[in-house]
């Protein structure tokens, strides 16, 4: 008998073991046994935590039982608040633990949010009895260099901008509570020197997700990169149209999570306005020809507005569009808003400076890409532009600019939507500057000319455009 019940003690302690290493969210949490105590408890990792910028962790367990008390566990960081940051600019991953309100049943992680994007989502216990806890972390950096609250330009707005922000600095604070609470968190920032961003002001405050411009791969990495993975450019956004089968008519931008930029023209078919209805945006997309991709989402088409001076179709002027989606979308790794242009409008101060273009489009021998295809462009002056063929000058304006190396490579007039972002090194974010318009045509091949320019619709020139059709 003796030995029955140690075997059956040895099988539950097998089993229970089990469960702790069959965790949800393996990526991104796993469980921990204290060999000292015996306690288990949780460990959660940011692989890539975005540097200057506050650190919102909300995690949510779920126990299929009643807590006994109104303790409902709590979360911290397993290095201190020092070493945590160092880590985070280092480029490193930070830990976090997670200590549970009670030992048996071990709750489970049923989804896992950094500043407003959704890393992962379980499913919930299985009870009778089931109780969800939220439990929350802000590790606030020393010095915040990236102005994105909305209290920050909710401020500017009113008041316009000054060279240096002094905000009161909030302490990294750990915080518990089994009521719901709400995703968007007003985080202010310490200091915000802005003497080099210029803001287009909007008639109506607008609201930046913390979260925008941010790349699932290091900038060095995309530097030396010649290819493109699922989670390099999360804001890419493809444009369909349902008739017999779906047909891809363009790229798009995602720039919140309810609002797509992409050319006017990619809305016409046959000079008339695409009904609303017939067009679908898929986002988290990597293969354009997997259409249930895991980590993909397809979402129907509101509405949409064209550029009220969008009038010739021969011209890049005006050719854009503000598509609004069905849904509101919840941000994962491989769904994520692109910065819009925060930076003076005035192009002088960007010629020579290079932009990446990204997007499905077709090669020299017309065949469609099923994967994104990245080029590396400058932009050029429009002195230059002009100078290069004498059809730029109907096709362009002051609210366009022209952008290439004339190598035989680069963008075409197939990548129509696809964004010019360039990358903001002191706050380590993409900005959208421009949207692929129009390009000329060989007269040989028929096809797009890779050694003329591509001309661009100039973002910096419509923001306060984009920013009524969002607020409206």
């Amino acid at each position: 008998m003796y030995h029955a019940v140690l075997g059956i003690g040895i099988l539950i302690q097998t089993f229970q073991l089990f469960v702790i290493t069959q965790c949800q969210c393996p990526e991104y949490f796993r469980y921990f046994r204290n060999e000292t105590t015996g306690e288990i408890m949780g460990i959660v990792e940011i692989h890539v935590p975005p540097k200057n910028v506050p650190l919102h962790l909300r995690v949510v367990l779920s126990v299929d039982t009643v807590l006994p008390t109104k303790y409902v566990g709590r979360i911290e960081l397993e290095k201190s608040k020092e070493e945590s940051m160092r880590l985070v600019l280092q480029g490193m991953p930070i830990y976090y633990r997670i200590y549970f309100p009670v030992r048996h049943p071990i709750p489970v992680v049923t989804s896992i949010t950094l500043n407003g994007v959704l890393f992962c989502r379980g499913l919930p216990a299985m009870g009778m009895i089931v109780t969800n806890m939220i439990l929350e972390h802000t590790l606030f950096p020393p010095r915040v260099i990236i102005p994105l609250s909305e209290q920050l330009l909710n401020f500017i707005s009113n008041h316009g901008n000054s060279s240096t922000i002094l905000v009161k600095p909030t302490p990294s604070t750990d915080r518990q509570t089994t009521a719901m609470v709400p995703d968007k968190q007003e985080i202010p920032p310490t200091v915000v020197p802005t003497s080099d961003l210029q803001f287009d002001r909007p008639s109506k405050p607008m609201t930046v997700d913390l979260t925008c411009g941010s790349s699932g791969e290091s900038h060095l990495v995309i530097t030396n990169s010649e290819v493109v993975t699922p989670t390099m450019w999360p804001w890419l956004a493809g444009v369909f149209l349902m008739k017999d089968e779906l047909e891809f008519k363009c790229n798009g931008n995602l720039i919140s999570r309810q609002f797509v930029l992409t050319v006017a023209h990619c809305l016409k078919d046959d000079g008339e306005n695409i009904p609303p209805s017939m067009l679908v945006v898929s986002l988290g997309r990597f293969d354009l020809y997997v259409w249930d991709e895991q980590g993909s989402l397809n979402v129907d088409v509101l509405e949409y507005k064209i550029h009220p001076d969008y009038v010739n179709p021969l011209s890049a002027d005006s050719d854009l569009a503000i598509i609004k989606l069905m849904d509101r979308i919840e941000y994962t790794p491989r769904i994520r808003p692109l910065c819009l242009w925060m930076g003076k409008p005035d192009l002088d101060r960007v010629v020579g400076t290079f932009g990446y273009v990204v997007g499905w489009s077709k090669d020299q021998n017309k065949q469609q890409s099923n994967e994104p295809r990245m080029s590396k462009a400058p932009i050029v002056s429009q002195e230059d532009c002009l100078r290069s063929n004498v059809a730029f000058l109907d096709a362009t304006s002051n609210r366009t600019f022209c952008a290439g190396t004339r190598d035989g490579g680069g963008s075409c007039i197939a990548d129509s939507g696809s964004g010019f972002v360039m990358y903001h090194t002191r706050i380590s974010r993409y900005h959208l500057r421009g949207i692929v318009s129009l390009s000329t045509i060989d007269a040989r091949t028929r096809y797009c000319d890779y050694k003329e320019y591509v001309v661009y619709v100039d973002i910096a020139k419509y923001l306060s455009w984009i920013h009524q059709e969002m607020n409206s």
